[in-house]
């Protein structure tokens, strides 16, 4: 029977120097838990300062550090930003943060946008899963 070669997950490593190769305006900085990734998103004409907390066995977390945002129902109790139903996509290993986490994070900054025009969210909804938000970065 034929054995296929195990998905190798993607290093700390492997993700800043990705992170580096495909989005050169945000910088890597290693913590103990892995990296934040820092950068300057531009969707829609405004420069939004992002943090990216990447972590082993934790959902990346966002955060726009500048400028505040306004108040709305897209982010968690902890002012990260629910770019994606997180129970519907598990957070692995050897997924890319720059293949989803960076376009998500675009998207969401679209709608945002959008939403500070018309106070209404025309972006994708779903209820959040605020127990999955709070788990801690190992």
């Amino acid at each position: 029977m034929a054995s296929f070669p195990k998905i190798k997950p993607y290093n700390y490593s492997l993700q800043a120097l990705n992170m580096r190769s495909k989005f050169p305006q945000f910088k890597a900085i290693r913590k103990s838990y892995g990296y934040d990734f820092e950068g300057i998103l531009n969707p829609k004409g405004t420069e939004y300062l992002v943090q990216i907390i990447y972590g082993k066995f934790a959902h990346p977390k966002v955060f726009v550090l500048c400028p505040e945002l306004k108040p709305n129902k897209h982010l968690y109790k902890d002012g990260s930003l629910c770019i994606y139903k997180r129970s519907e996509l598990k957070w692995r290993k050897e997924l890319l943060v720059t293949k989803y986490i960076i376009p998500l994070t675009a998207m969401w900054l679209y709608f945002y946008e959008i939403f500070l025009l018309t106070d209404e969210w025309l972006g994708p909804e779903a209820p959040h899963d605020e127990q999955i938000s709070d788990t801690k970065l190992d």
